[in-house]
C-alpha cells in the first residue's frame, strides 16, 4: 500500500494538472467570447455605415467625419478580430505539437522496451547454446 506522502504528491500533481487544464480551457474560451463580441460590434458598424451610405445615395447630406470614424472603428476591429484568431489558431498548434510529442516519446519508450526484450532473447538463446557445448 502506498504511504501518505506518495498519495499526497500524487493527488497534488492531479489536482495542478486539473487547474492548468482549466485555465486553458477558460483562456480558450474567454477568447471565443471576445471574438462573438468583436463580431456583433462589427455588425453594429456596418448597418450604421450602410445606413450612412443610403442616405448619400439617396441626395441626404453625410458627414465624412462620421464615415470615417466608422472606418477606423471597423478597421480596428477587424484587426482585433485577425489577432485573437491568431492566438487560437498559435494555441492549437501548440496543444497539437505537444499531443505528437507525447505519441513519439510513447512509441520511442515502446520502441526501446521491444529492443529490450528482443536482447534479452538473445541473450538466454546464447547462453542456451553455451549449455548446450559444454
Amino acid at each position: 500500500m502506498a504511504s501518505w506522502e506518495t498519495i499526497k504528491t500524487r493527488i497534488g500533481k492531479v489536482t495542478n494538472k486539473v487547474v492548468s487544464k482549466t485555465e486553458e480551457v477558460a483562456d480558450t474560451a474567454s477568447k471565443h467570447v471576445k471574438l462573438k463580441t468583436i463580431e456583433g460590434n462589427l455588425s453594429e458598424k456596418y448597418e450604421l455605415l450602410g445606413r450612412l451610405a443610403y442616405r448619400h445615395i439617396k441626395g441626404g447630406e453625410v458627414s465624412e467625419e462620421k464615415v470615417n470614424a466608422l472606418t477606423a472603428q471597423i478597421s480596428s476591429l477587424l484587426a482585433n478580430k485577425k489577432q485573437i484568431k491568431a492566438e487560437l489558431e498559435a494555441e492549437k498548434a501548440r496543444k497539437e505539437a505537444e499531443k505528437q510529442a507525447k505519441k513519439d516519446a510513447k512509441a520511442a519508450e515502446e520502441a526501446e522496451a521491444a529492443a529490450a526484450e528482443t536482447l534479452e532473447d538473445v541473450v538466454v538463446e546464447d547462453a542456451t547454446e553455451e549449455e548446450k557445448a559444454e
